[in-house]
């Protein structure tokens, strides 16, 4: 737990302004680069914010954690790279996103996502078939 309040206090200082509070405008960005997927209903509680405190912003990133990502936020987080809104993203990035981050993929569990879901004659996948699969219960 250490280590990650050192990092939140990392991302804290790098979008902090001089009176060491934070801009409601940087909260999000500050958010997502702790890690924390930020899907619409936590950025519209967001929104009654004002700047916030070192332990404010622990505490937010906290929260979000704990409610853990649902099936929009991680569908909103897959069109951030879907620029022409079509659905699919390309491998390359999709690879990108699961090797980095806080919990990143063994090459092995890339290789079984890929094999399940592989691109189209484009270089495409479709990342609406993979977060189907992720949230389906059902599945063995």
């Amino acid at each position: 737990m250490p280590q990650l309040e050192d990092q939140l206090e990392k991302i804290f200082v790098m979008f902090a302004n001089e009176s060491s509070k934070m801009p409601l405008a940087n909260l999000i960005p500050a958010l997502q680069c702790s890690g924390v997927v930020v899907g619409d209903e936590f950025s519209r509680e967001l929104q009654e914010k004002t700047d916030i405190s070192l332990q404010e912003f622990k505490l937010l990133a906290e929260k979000a954690e704990k409610e853990g990502i649902s099936k929009e936020a991680i569908k909103e987080s897959f069109a951030h790279f879907d620029k022409n809104k079509t659905g699919y993203i390309k491998a390359s990035e999709l690879k990108s996103i699961l090797s980095s981050g806080k919990d990143p993929l063994h090459e092995s569990e890339i290789k079984a996502i890929f094999d399940q879901f592989p691109a189209n004659d484009q270089g495409l996948i479709c990342y609406s078939l993979l977060v189907n699969y992720m949230f389906d219960s059902d599945r063995e």
